[in-house]
């Protein structure tokens, strides 16, 4: 698992970012802190942290209907999200909305 900011896309997204406002930015190192070497340190964080993946309980960082008509636009990713999920393509919206913002 590669832990980076929630602004940032990542290798290879799935669909375009559907984040509700622009978070504040993840503290970086600046380039003089940067002593160049591939090292990294890993950082232990429980999963159970609120807010760790961009949101809490009554406040999801996402715009699910956004995402779901992403996805809808797109048949084969809709195809592919649901087979993931569990679910038929159709019930994606459903599926969306019944997730818990963590």
């Amino acid at each position: 698992v590669l832990l980076q900011p929630l602004a940032e896309p990542g290798p290879g997204p799935f669909t375009r970012s559907t984040v509700r406002a622009a978070p504040s930015p993840s503290p970086t190192r600046s380039p003089e802190e940067d002593d160049g070497s591939a090292t990294r340190t890993v950082h232990r964080v429980s999963g159970a942290v609120p807010g760790l993946y961009g949101g809490v309980r009554s406040e999801a960082a996402c715009d699910v209907g956004q995402q779901a008509r992403l996805l809808a636009a797109d048949r084969d990713k809709a195809r592919a999200f649901a087979e993931t999920a569990g679910v038929e393509a159709v019930q994606i919206p459903g599926y969306l909305r019944s997730l818990t913002p963590v």
